[in-house]
């Protein structure tokens, strides 16, 4: 929510809580996947290893950002590796 000004955003779009996850890799490397809403309603997985450099990202196959939000919600850190490993460098 935008508290400096809540005139502008009135609701918390997201109550429960930022929409992140924080997960292990086969390797034993500390991960957070967070979304990103791009144009067109797409929305993408962006990952960053947690004390590492470098960010890598992947599109999701969802219809909207909350649909991404229930898919991040609801998947185990098995499809979250599964969607690093299909992951691409950002840049």
């Amino acid at each position: 929510m935008n508290r400096a000004f809540p005139h502008v955003y009135p609701v918390d779009p997201f109550p429960e809580g930022d929409p992140m996850r924080s997960f292990d890799d086969e390797h034993g490397g500390h991960w957070q996947a967070a979304l990103m809403e791009a144009s067109f309603g797409n929305v993408s997985l962006i990952f960053s290893r947690i004390g590492g450099e470098g960010v890598l990202h992947r599109a999701l196959d969802t219809a909207n950002y909350r649909e991404a939000e229930q898919w991040l919600a609801d998947s185990d850190e098995a499809a979250l590796r599964a969607s690093l490993a299909e992951a691409q460098p950002w840049g």
